[in-house]
């Protein structure tokens, strides 16, 4: 088909007839109706960004509490090493908490971190260190210091705080999975990170990753969960992957001997006793395949 140009002036000289005003006028009125009648295309309805967030909390912190044994194994251009850890969770009482005890290597041993959530925009944080023989409450930028040596900082171990910072980029198919892209932007010192990126799940609302960006918006570091597992009905990914890209180093948290039926002493979450917890005989039960829900 040839197009030819027709100047301006042209069609300004040429005449239309009253005929063909009405048959244009008919028409465009035609379309117009039309259109109106004909739904746009969009795209399919998708939850919203804080529900999506509630559900993956809801899908990392169940309502029941656990223990499980956590070996963490860091790679970096001085080879690699490993930390076993005993992790308790509880949801009873006023608040969550989480505590992390370092049982090995020897070194390390005794190190424990304890975290309750808090109805504020961050947890409070108690770390103990044996080589100072005190209890430390974590505030501020504090909680972004590496997790002994490792790849985790103390904040990515933390509990998951919600807020309103979140939008839904979109759903799409992501390893696998049919799954949504929500962008956060977490306010106050949690924007360490400039934004992060998760992608979560759309059946289970478990993460598959997340994406965390500097204060430059360069991509920092990258959190994968994987090898779902279904342990006492709740789905559970039992190996987590945090990578910095930047400096090249990988940390691989394996959770093993997990139970959600577990009975954990009181005792176990108190700050004053952190620095006493690692011997506590409460593990010695607990921390054996079969034998964890027979804790007093």
């Amino acid at each position: 088909m040839n197009i030819r140009a027709v100047p301006l002036d042209t069609l300004r000289l040429q005449s239309t007839s009253t005929e063909e005003v009405e048959m244009y006028t008919t028409i465009a009125l035609f379309l117009g109706a039309l259109c109106a009648q004909t739904p746009a295309f969009a795209a399919p309805d998708l939850p919203s960004a804080s529900a999506i967030m509630r559900g993956m909390k809801a899908a990392l912190e169940p309502d029941r509490g656990f223990v499980r044994r956590v070996r963490i194994t860091t790679s970096d251009g001085a080879g690699s090493r490993s930390i076993e850890a005993a992790q308790a969770y509880d949801t009873g009482g006023e608040h969550r908490r989480l505590l992390t005890v370092i049982r090995a290597p020897q070194d390390f041993r005794g190190n424990a971190v304890l975290i309750a959530e808090r109805r504020r925009p961050e947890s409070t944080m108690w770390v103990y260190v044996p080589e100072f023989r005190r209890v430390r409450e974590i505030a501020g930028i504090d909680a972004y210091e590496q997790f002994l040596g490792t790849t985790f900082t103390l904040a990515d171990i933390d509990l998951v705080h919600l807020h309103e910072r979140y939008r839904v980029l979109r759903r799409d198919r992501f390893e696998g999975r049919d799954a949504y892209a929500v962008e956060e932007r977490a306010p106050g010192l949690r924007g360490y990170y400039s934004r992060i990126v998760n992608w979560v799940d759309a059946e289970t609302r478990l993460p598959i990753e997340r994406r965390f960006y500097d204060a430059g918006g360069r991509l920092w570091k990258v959190e994968t969960f994987r090898d779902l597992t279904v342990i006492d009905g709740v789905p559970t990914p039992i190996t987590i992957v945090m990578e910095d890209v930047q400096a090249h180093t990988q940390s691989r948290m394996q959770l093993e001997d997990i139970n959600y039926a577990a009975k954990l002493p009181v005792r176990l979450f108190d700050p004053a006793a952190l620095g006493v917890v690692a011997a506590d005989p409460t593990w010695d039960d607990v921390l054996l395949p079969g034998s964890l829900a027979a804790a007093p």
